[in-house]
């Protein structure tokens, strides 16, 4: 955290320099930001972990040793040893390690001292007005809805739950919708044209190869097998049937040559 506010105030020196007056806003809205993050820390704090239960109907339960774990990983990583040896120093080894190249602007000491002002003071608000026995702790389940639109805004929390329940939620939704049709209809549709168009070639396949290629092939080959039945015939072992045959070849080469 101290290494974002001393980012932010050495741009907010810089726009300054530049002429622009508006500079250091930026850094007082996150000094605004730490202290309603104390605000908000000690007041879950003290509504969660002290007074009595709020709630009889949902006891607590213990938690899964799956979400134990993480937990406890987290708080051990957020001690400062994790970030550097110096606990008052802003800019650690994790930055460096990570490739962030964070440099420290100003008075390190006098900002990080600004910074625990501001948490220490975020977290007496929230015991002065969270603490058990406090008129809103006594008051927390049985509240008045605030009378002006900015607390109405508020106690409703910002309309949230509506706006994912009545906007995100249907427009989720529609979107599923029309992308399980575009998959269902669109595109398992071509490809189950594709399939179908696939069968229908192979089929027309299969008939031009057992009736065109094939009936080709068998036809050439009991052509073949009628002439070879056909001379077959006329062959013959003696000496005097293959001379007549071998004397009608003659005459019909002389006819065909001397008439043709």
């Amino acid at each position: 955290k101290e290494g974002i506010l001393s980012a932010a105030w050495g741009w907010s020196e810089q726009m300054m320099q530049n002429g622009y007056s508006e500079g250091p806003l930026i850094f007082y809205f996150i000094m605004l930001t730490v202290l309603l993050t104390a605000i908000y820390t000690g007041r879950q704090l003290l509504l969660v972990y002290f007074g009595k239960p709020r709630d009889a109907e949902h006891p607590i339960q213990r938690v899964e040793i799956s979400m134990t774990i993480p937990l406890f990983m987290l708080a051990i990583c957020s001690l400062w040893l994790f970030h550097n040896i110096n606990p008052f120093e802003s800019v650690g080894w994790v930055t460096e390690v990570a490739g962030f190249a964070i440099s420290s602007h100003g008075d390190g000491y006098g900002l990080l001292l600004t910074s625990m002002t501001v948490v220490l003071v975020g977290l007496a608000l929230s015991l002065v007005y969270f603490l058990p026995g406090r008129r809103y702790e006594k008051t927390y389940q049985h509240r008045d809805v605030p009378g002006s639109l900015v607390g109405k805004f508020s106690f409703y929390g910002w309309r949230l739950d509506a706006f994912y329940g009545n906007v995100l939620e249907p427009g989720y939704g529609a979107i599923a919708r029309g992308l399980y049709w575009v998959d269902s209809k669109v595109i398992d549709g071509t490809v189950n044209g594709f399939g179908i168009l696939g069968v229908i070639l192979s089929k027309f396949s299969q008939l031009v190869d057992v009736y065109l290629i094939d009936g080709v092939i068998r036809s050439v080959a009991w052509v073949a097998s009628l002439v070879g039945k056909v001379f077959s015939r006329i062959q013959s072992e003696q000496v005097q049937h293959q001379i007549l045959w071998l004397m009608l070849g003659v005459i019909l080469i002389l006819g065909f040559i001397l008439f043709f």
